[in-house]
């Protein structure tokens, strides 16, 4: 008899069985789900499963264990032949690992700070991990929570759930030439001190950012790939990038009662005491590339304004801010290794002068500081000779002090901060006494 719920008829018992195929609970088909356990003898929960080399790593922060899912060598990989083999045990945190290269990157935390890792295939069955932060043990929070990366760029970056570093991005450049690698660089963008970065996301050699502000969320973008702020429009065009954050090109209208230019931006000027400038685009000849100070209305949101008539022609605006490069202690080392020279360290070096070679600059200063204090005993500044040119050569500078005890430091100009600035090389000149091993 026909059985009938809410209405709608539905078949007989012996219709169904009839009309389905019958399984038995234990067979497996190639479509199900993979249920397969370790080979190891610790418990391992598997947080992640990243491609890797044309197979499949996982990753388990509870037992700190990787291995690999593996099936037979002739066939597909299904549940049927699937199984996982343990191939290395390298501590890690519950964080995705990322694949670049040749090399999966991971992180682990020691005490108060994090680590991170390369974990590179030695042979078809057996993996290490180097670490890329020995030398900066002290640098990355151990709050780390987030990775993301590009192997266009060689970057990775990474992100901090500690409130006292949610507006900083820290990053890692590297450069390979053939096996050696030839650069290894960590530094850190702090990006708004009102802001808080909620998530990265690479595409290609763009970064882009999504930063929460008191007046919302924002997505900024960050071009690696990019060149010239104009892009080669026109017959005068900028020729480098514009060093300002929050950047949006705008045309002003020009209050001539106020001798006053005004701007719209698509962002609220809550800035808490953060600096504006605006910079002339390509279209404005030969005055390309002038600085202008600008200023928030106060009053009205979105907003900014500057003395005079800039309305002929489009500005860029953005937050002007501050970027600083300091040099690590300066030893006499072997010309052939690059290592501190043996014996050297217990000496005493007194630099007296160096030189620095930059390409394609515009402004930048030198400030000689000692450790004991803040003080800035020198404060020296080499510029382009024209505020749209950018210049290469050496810049000679003195020191003066022992090199334990002396900071060089790098930063902008105040006058351009806008302008690019490269450095290309330091060399320095200097005096070394050995002390002497008798008593």
């Amino acid at each position: 008899r026909q059985l009938h719920v809410l209405g709608v008829p539905r078949l007989s018992y012996a219709a169904c069985v009839t009309s389905v195929p019958w399984s038995s609970v234990t067979s497996l088909v190639d479509s199900d789900p993979f249920d397969v356990a370790g080979t190891g003898n610790t418990v391992s929960i598997w947080d992640f499963a990243v491609p890797y080399l044309g197979k499949l790593a996982l990753f388990s922060s509870t037992g700190n264990v990787q291995g690999e899912l593996v099936g037979s060598r002739d066939e597909a990989l299904t549940i049927k032949n699937a199984r996982i083999e343990e191939r290395a045990a390298f501590a890690h945190k519950a964080v995705r690992p990322l694949n670049i290269g040749t090399a999966l990157y991971f992180l682990n935390e020691r005490g108060e700070y994090s680590a991170v890792h390369t974990y590179t295939r030695v042979d078809i069955d057996s993996y290490d991990a180097d670490e890329i932060t020995s030398h900066i043990r002290k640098y990355l929070p151990k709050d780390i929570d987030r990775m993301s990366g590009s192997s266009s760029e060689n970057m990775l970056v990474f992100l901090s759930k500690n409130t006292s570093y949610r507006n900083r991005i820290y990053v890692y450049r590297f450069h390979f030439l053939g096996n050696e690698q030839v650069m290894s660089s960590w530094s850190y963008w702090d990006i708004d001190t009102n802001g808080k970065i909620l998530a990265t996301c690479w595409f290609q050699s763009l970064l882009y950012v999504f930063i929460e502000r008191q007046d919302g969320i924002h997505l900024e973008l960050m071009d690696f790939g990019k060149t010239d702020e104009d892009d080669g429009v026109g017959t005068t065009p900028l020729g480098y990038r514009v060093h300002l954050d929050s950047l949006v090109k705008a045309t002003g209208t020009y209050n001539a009662s106020l001798d006053t230019t005004f701007w719209i931006l698509p962002y609220d000027q809550a800035t808490n005491g953060d600096t504006f400038a605006a910079v002339k685009d390509g279209s404005w000849g030969t005055t390309r590339g002038a600085y202008i100070s600008a200023h928030p209305v106060p009053t009205v949101d979105g907003f900014f304004a500057a003395v005079g008539d800039l309305s002929a022609h489009p500005v860029y605006i953005g937050r002007v801010y501050t970027w600083s490069y300091e040099l690590s202690q300066i030893h006499v080392r072997d010309q052939r290794s690059g290592a501190v020279a043996r014996g050297r360290e217990t000496g005493t070096l007194r630099l007296r002068r160096a030189k620095a070679t930059y390409k394609n600059t515009g402004a930048f200063k030198v400030e000689i500081r000692s450790k004991q204090d803040s003080d800035v005993l020198y404060d020296l500044f080499a510029s382009a000779s024209a505020p749209a040119s950018l210049e290469s050569g050496a810049f000679q500078f003195d020191i003066g002090g022992d090199s334990r005890d002396v900071r060089i430091i790098f930063t902008n100009s105040s006058t351009y901060p806008h302008l690019p600035a490269t450095l290309s090389s330091i060399d320095w000149e200097g005096s070394y006494f050995q002390h002497s091993d008798q008593g």
